[in-house]
C-alpha cells in the first residue's frame, strides 16, 4: 500500500512539473508575441514615414520644386538608417543568444574612435530636442581592447535612449573614468513617468518591452546592450537618481 502511495506521489510530482513547464511555455509565448507586435508596429511606422517622404520627393521632382529636396532626402535617409539599425540589433541579439557572435578585438582609443564620431552623428537629434551633451573625460588617451562595432552599438543605444526619453531642453551628462584595470562609462539624463522599479527589470527579456512601449520605443536595445557588454567581460547597471534622473553605466576591462 505504501509503495502504491509513493508511486502516486511520484506521478503527481511529474504532473506538477509538466504543468509548470506548460505555464512557462505559455508565458514565454506571450512575451514573444508582445515583442513581435512591437517590432511590427515600429517597422510599420518607419516604413510609412519613409514612403511618405519618397512620394513627397517624387512630387517635388515632378513639379521641379527643388528648394526642400535636401531636407526631405535627409529625413528619408535617417528613417532608413534607423530601420537598418533595428534589423542589425535584432540579428546581433539573436546571434549573441545562440552564442554565434564573438567580439572582434582590436586596440581602440575610446574618445576618437567611438565617442567623437557618434557625437557628430547625434548632433541633429540633440538640436531637435534642444538638449546638450555635457562630457567629463580624462585628459589623455583611453586605450582598450574591444570590438569597435559592438561598443558603437552600446554607446549609440545609451545616448539615443537619453535623447529620446529625456526631457527637452535639459542636459545629458556623459562621464568616462579610467582605472588601472578597467573603464567606467555613465550616461545620465532627466526623465519622467518611469516606474520606481524600472531599473530592476530593464535588462530582462519581455520586461523592458512593456515599460518602454508606453513611450513608443522598440525597447530591444538595452537587452542587446547587456549581451554585448557581457561578451566583453564587463558589467552594466541602471539606477534612478532622485526619481527625476536615470543613469546607465557600464564597465569594461582595458585588456583581455
Amino acid at each position: 500500500m505504501q509503495e502504491y502511495i509513493q508511486q502516486i506521489n511520484e506521478l503527481q510530482q511529474q504532473l506538477d512539473g509538466l504543468i509548470k513547464q506548460h505555464q512557462e511555455l505559455i508565458q514565454a509565448n506571450r512575451k514573444y508575441e508582445e515583442v513581435f507586435s512591437l517590432i511590427t508596429h515600429e517597422f510599420k511606422n518607419l516604413l510609412t514615414s519613409a514612403d511618405g517622404y519618397n512620394r513627397l520627393l517624387h512630387q517635388h521632382l515632378i513639379d521641379e520644386n527643388r528648394q526642400d529636396l535636401d531636407e526631405i532626402l535627409t529625413a528619408s535617409i535617417r528613417i532608413h538608417e534607423k530601420l537598418f539599425r533595428i534589423v542589425d540589433q535584432l540579428l546581433k541579439m539573436w546571434m549573441v543568444e545562440k552564442q554565434l557572435l564573438k567580439p572582434n578585438y582590436k586596440l581602440l582609443e575610446f574618445k576618437t574612435d567611438l565617442l567623437l564620431p557618434l557625437e557628430n552623428q547625434l548632433t541633429v537629434q540633440l538640436q531637435t530636442k534642444k538638449m546638450t551633451l555635457q562630457k567629463t573625460l580624462p585628459a589623455g588617451k583611453v586605450i582598450l581592447m574591444a570590438d569597435e562595432n559592438m561598443l558603437e552599438i552600446v554607446m549609440r543605444n545609451l545616448l539615443e535612449n537619453a535623447i529620446q526619453y529625456g526631457i527637452p531642453e535639459t542636459m545629458i551628462y556623459l562621464s568616462l573614468h579610467q582605472g588601472a584595470q578597467d573603464i567606467k562609462v555613465a550616461a545620465k539624463n532627466k526623465t519622467k513617468d518611469l516606474p520606481a522599479d524600472f531599473c530592476t527589470s530593464v535588462f530582462q527579456r519581455g520586461k523592458q518591452f512593456s515599460n518602454r512601449s508606453k513611450a513608443g520605443g522598440l525597447g530591444i536595445g538595452l537587452l542587446n546592450v547587456k549581451n554585448l557588454i557581457d561578451l566583453h567581460g564587463g558589467t552594466i547597471d541602471c539606477r534612478m537618481v532622485d526619481r527625476d534622473w536615470i543613469e546607465f553605466s557600464f564597465t569594461l576591462p582595458l585588456h583581455l
